[in-house]
Parts: structure tokens; C-alpha cells; sequence
């Protein structure tokens, strides 16, 4: 009879369906909530969570892809730019799912919410693709240098 142990290293795969499913279950508090407080049924509350959670989830998966790829080693700039998209995608999803999710459950008007929600997301979406790429390309420097 063989007997297997665990690891003291859980696989990558095993540490982001943990992380994921952690984060999806603290995501859901503020639903909890919600249908506490102000009576939605679980219905409602479905596509506002899934909208809420999904960029959160998305950010995981991108950044586990961009620590591998920053271990094949691609060029310093490239990277910085992957992680700036990466750093905007997130953004803008979050923005447009709080939208959403506002709308949806009746917390703010349609009318006013094309305006404020496109703002947002442009300003969103610069801010952190520029700063992300710059404090990558910081951190790369940073580390070459201390190799030198």
C-alpha cells in the first residue's frame, strides 16, 4: 500500500483554486448582506455578485500568467506593459461591474449612469496602467542592479 503525503509546497494550480475560492466567498459578504438588509431574493442577487466577483478572479489568473512568464525571462518592457493591461483590465472591470451591479439592484439610476461610469473607467483604467508599468519597470531595474 503506497501512502501519500502532502507537500509542504501545495502545487501552483492547488494555491490559486485556494486563493480563488477564498476570494469568491469574501466576495459574497456584501451580497450577504445586501439580501439581509434591503430584502433582495438570492436571484437578484446572482448576476450583480457574479459581475462583482469575476474581475477579481480574472486579476488572479493574469497575474499567475505574468509570474511565469517573468521566470522565462521576456524583455523588461514588454512586461511592464502586460502588467500595465493586466492592472486596467482589472480596473475597468471593477468599475463596470459595480455599474452593474448598482443598477441592477436599484441603488442608482439609469439615467445619470453612462456619465460618471465613463469617467471612471478611463481614468481607472490610465491610472493603473501607468502605474503599474512604471513599478514594474522599477522593480526590474532594481533587481538588475542587485545582480550586478
Amino acid at each position: 500500500m503506497k501512502i501519500t503525503t502532502l507537500s509542504s509546497k501545495p502545487g501552483f494550480s492547488s494555491t490559486l483554486a485556494w486563493g480563488i475560492g477564498i476570494y469568491l466567498m469574501l466576495a459574497l459578504q456584501p451580497f450577504l448582506g445586501i439580501w439581509l438588509i434591503f430584502k433582495k431574493s438570492p436571484t437578484e442577487l446572482v448576476y450583480p455578485y457574479l459581475a462583482c466577483a469575476m474581475p477579481g478572479v480574472l486579476l488572479m489568473l493574469l497575474i499567475s500568467r505574468l509570474r511565469k512568464r517573468e521566470v522565462e525571462g521576456i524583455a523588461p518592457e514588454r512586461l511592464a506593459r502586460d502588467w500595465g493591461m493586466s492592472g486596467a483590465l482589472f480596473a475597468v472591470g471593477t468599475v463596470v461591474s459595480v455599474a452593474y451591479s448598482g443598477v441592477s439592484l436599484g441603488f442608482m439610476g439609469r439615467t445619470n449612469i453612462l456619465g460618471g461610469t465613463t469617467v471612471s473607467v478611463i481614468l481607472s483604467g490610465a491610472i493603473f496602467y501607468a502605474v503599474l508599468h512604471y513599478m514594474v519597470l522599477d522593480r526590474i531595474s532594481a533587481r538588475d542592479q542587485e545582480r550586478e
